[in-house]
């Protein structure tokens, strides 16, 4: 560009303007932010440490933080907290996993077409369950899920036996959910935890419907 017609659109504010450098994400300020909107809140107590800050926000020259999974991007969902839980959430694959097995096996025992459709609907929730352990799983570790452990389906035996074993095994599920939303470290797999104990208590009603069904 010539420089004399640069000068005259530097002159007239015309000159084209480099993007200004964008600013590193902060939690801290975020963080404050809500305090302001909301000074009864205390966000995020559980990642707190002893002098109130939060531990998984990184600090300006610790590079071990900075590569932890979620650390840069967001470090108070789906990062370095909610590692503490990957265990469990391999658990409830493994045991979502086993309930598919068995909804399928128990498929076969409908007395008739309105039972089936409950039944394949149960079966669709444990797939659904199963994907998004797994999904939340790579969120976390940026890894694919192996689940090494084969878990002991319940026996099918008569129809409203079954349905009675399928109901204390939905039920439990998600007290267990409930227990580990209590105790998760990262808020949104607490979130998710709560709705998936949520799912199995309506799961558990189903159960509960096709066993009145059932008896007479």
């Amino acid at each position: 560009m010539d420089d004399t017609y640069q000068q005259g659109l530097e002159q007239r504010g015309d000159a084209p303007q480099s993007a200004p450098a964008q600013e590193p994400y902060s939690y801290e300020d975020y963080d404050r932010i809500w305090q302001r909107v909301l000074p009864e809140l205390n966000t995020f107590p559980e990642s707190r440490n002893e002098e109130g800050e939060l531990p998984g926000t990184p600090v300006p020259g610790d590079q071990s933080l900075m590569s932890l999974p979620g650390a840069q991007r967001d470090p108070c969902c789906m990062g370095s907290a909610a590692q503490q839980s990957i265990g469990v959430i391999t658990g409830f694959a493994e045991t979502e996993i086993a309930l598919c097995r068995f909804y399928r096996s128990f498929l076969r025992k409908a007395p008739n077409p309105r039972a089936a459709r409950s039944l394949r609907q149960l079966l669709d929730m444990e797939i659904d369950h199963v994907r998004r352990l797994r999904a939340i799983y790579y969120l976390i570790t940026g890894a694919c899920m192996q689940t090494s452990r084969q878990i002991i389906i319940p026996p099918i035996t008569t129809y409203c036996d079954t349905l009675r074993t399928a109901y204390h095994e939905e039920a439990c599920g998600s007290f267990n959910y409930y227990r580990a939303a209590v105790g998760a470290p990262d808020p949104c797999l607490r979130a998710l935890f709560e709705r998936l104990g949520g799912a199995k208590r309506t799961q558990s009603e189903t159960l509960v419907n096709l066993l009145g069904a059932a008896m007479c």
